[in-house]
């Protein structure tokens, strides 16, 4: 368009009025040349028009020249109908176009070459395996006809043969005599781990109760022969240990009847022993463990105990009578 223009990176108005003649902007709009200058004036710097303000003015010809369009559809219209028309931009147009047809064309081309190689190399390989298949199964048969006559021809050769008839018996017996002695020898085993399974549970269980016997003799701390009424008990107080704690019960008196082979246990907390000795023993101070642990202080327990006959059958009671009782605080 302006070729006897000097090149450069800008456009200037001399260019800009050239191209707008060449192209025939703004052709369906009345005072075209009016319009083409405005559109330099509100978009040049320093006269001049860069890459950007160049496609911000061919927006706003595009939307003079379509108004009713959107601006970017106006712009494809008008580049369309005017820019791609001149002779170098259609020339490399329709290079591209031929380059693009060729190369889809080769595409296409090279799809169908590949897809007609996977359809034969997939019916020639079932092809293939169904020959294979055959050729297998064919085998097989043949073989198995040709052994069942050769072990036909044996077998009938050594049933004539007493000697076989002999060596056949003695193996029967033989494998008969083995089988016995194999699942006998695992049924002794069986047993001989039974028995031993047994004696180790035994050993365990005789362990365990040796060591409860133990814990409990060792917890002993008193024990007494009394008589209430006529009626003789064996008593036997216990101090537990942190292991048996429940409850708060640091004590266990228990109470065995000979007569009726009864027992009867009552679990005393730390407070209520420590209250009813020193009740009992008139204490001025508080006592420790080792004053309410002597035999002395521990006779006073026993002496609480209070024997009841229901249906002629003696009931030992724990008089709790006169231990002071904390109540909780509800309000001041």
């Amino acid at each position: 368009v302006c070729r006897w223009h000097p090149k450069g990176t800008l456009v200037d108005n001399v260019k800009w009025a050239k191209l707008s003649r060449k192209m025939q902007f703004l052709s369906n709009v009345k005072n075209a040349q009016h319009e083409i200058d405005m559109a330099f004036v509100r978009h040049n710097r320093d006269r001049k028009l860069d890459q950007r303000l160049f496609h911000a003015i061919f927006e706003d010809i595009a939307s003079i020249q379509h108004p009713s369009m959107p601006t970017r559809d106006a712009l494809t219209k008008v580049v369309w109908s005017s820019i791609v028309m001149l002779p170098d931009v259609n020339a490399m147009m329709w290079r591209e176009s031929k380059d693009m047809a060729i190369h889809e064309e080769a595409r296409r081309v090279c799809a169908q070459i590949r897809i007609a190689a996977f359809v034969r190399k997939i019916l020639q390989c079932v092809k293939f395996k169904d020959t294979k298949h055959s050729a297998i199964t064919i085998a097989k048969h043949v073989r198995r006809f040709l052994s069942r006559l050769f072990v036909a021809k044996i077998l009938n050769a050594l049933k004539n043969d007493e000697a076989y008839q002999k060596r056949v018996k003695c193996a029967t017996v033989l494998q008969q005599e083995w089988r016995r002695f194999f699942w006998r020898n695992r049924f002794l085993c069986h047993q001989e781990r039974v028995r031993a399974e047994r004696r180790k549970h035994i050993l365990i269980t005789h362990a365990k109760l040796k060591e409860e016997r133990e814990r409990k003799l060792a917890s002993v701390v008193y024990r007494d022969v009394i008589r209430i009424d006529e009626t003789l008990a064996v008593v036997t107080i216990y101090l537990q240990d942190d292991a048996q704690l429940q409850d708060d019960a640091s004590m266990l008196l228990a109470v065995y009847v000979p007569t009726t082979k009864r027992t009867f246990s009552f679990k005393l907390a730390e407070k209520d022993v420590r209250e009813c000795l020193e009740k009992a023993l008139s204490s001025e101070g508080k006592l420790s463990w080792d004053e309410m642990l002597s035999e002395r202080a521990l006779k006073q327990l026993p002496k609480r105990l209070i024997l009841r006959l229901v249906r002629n059958q003696p009931i030992f009671i724990f008089s709790r009578r006169h231990l002071v009782e904390k109540g909780i605080l509800v309000d001041k």
